[in-house]
């Protein structure tokens, strides 16, 4: 039985208090977590457009995620929609980003996180290829692998968190599967 998703005062999609202690078992026997691809998508959406000024010198926006599950290769691709403004010249572009991620648990704020974040395509839309342009993707795609990494995908509320440390368990592995994102639960040492 899947649980209905919540929204908490943050707009986090989150799973149910069931969910998160007692959801399927993992490989190991313990509690786990499963974001499916929808609950991804949400969350991914609530997120965006992301902007962001990049070397003070061009303002990127990223909009409109679109995502794919690899589990044969533990990560995530998600392709969006990319405009930049070159703020010492006035040019802009617009165009398609597509990456690929690994997912990694950070303990010290208790979020999943992108990691390993790479640039799979990169293409500006417009005019044919050029030095300028080609040099402008190049340059577009390795600010977006840095704007991008260590980017917050997940963040359960203050008080999930606590009812998994009365139940004396933390977030453990997080391993992308064919039917979503799943964190296990391990115990905590005492």
């Amino acid at each position: 039985m899947k649980p209905t998703p919540a929204i908490d005062r943050r707009g986090f999609v989150v799973g149910s208090t069931s969910l998160l202690l007692l959801g399927g078992c993992a490989a190991l026997g313990g509690p786990s977590l499963t974001l499916g691809p929808r609950e991804l998508e949400e969350l991914l959406e609530r997120r965006f457009p992301l902007e962001r000024r990049v070397l003070e010198v061009v303002d990127l926006t990223v909009s409109k995620p679109r995502l794919q599950l690899l589990p044969e290769r533990n990560r995530l691709s998600t392709a969006f929609e990319v405009s930049t403004r070159d703020r010492l010249f006035g040019s802009s572009w617009r165009g398609q980003l597509a990456l690929d991620a690994a997912l990694r648990w950070e303990p010290g704020d208790s979020t999943l996180r992108l990691q390993e974040v790479r640039v799979s395509q990169f293409r500006f839309d417009g005019a044919e290829s050029s030095g300028r342009r080609d040099q402008a993707e190049r340059i577009a795609a390795l600010l977006a692998e840095r704007v991008l990494e260590d980017f917050v995908v997940y963040r359960p509320s203050a008080e999930k968190l606590e009812r998994l440390q009365r139940h004396g368990v933390a977030p453990g592995a997080v391993v992308v599967t064919s039917r979503g994102v799943e964190v296990t639960f391990t115990p905590i040492a005492r």
